[in-house]
């Protein structure tokens, strides 16, 4: 995690914008520049799917909690296991 905060200065200087969530789902990106990441957290047991209905998502998944989804594509929806978080990085402007 020390690595990625030094490769993705949004995590330690960008901004902080939380996403509308309930339950045991904690949403955010952290943004600077450029540069645009989603923290997806799921602090409950149960797996739980989220979509993003207002807006449209693409990325790849950089870091799991459980490190097995490395370079998963995202699009428009994330499947979290129980107590699994992701940190997606999102790309800016649809390209």
């Amino acid at each position: 995690m020390i690595d990625l905060r030094r490769k993705h200065i949004a995590l330690t200087e960008g901004s902080y914008t939380p996403l509308k969530a309930s339950g045991d789902l904690l949403l955010f990106y952290r943004e600077l520049s450029e540069e645009r990441l989603l923290v997806a957290l799921n602090m409950g047991p149960e797996p739980i799917a989220v979509s993003f209905a207002d807006e449209s998502l693409s990325g790849r998944v950089i870091l799991s909690s459980f490190l097995d989804r490395e370079g998963e594509e995202v699009l428009d929806s994330i499947d979290l296991r129980g107590n699994e978080g992701l940190l997606v990085k999102v790309v800016v402007g649809g390209a």
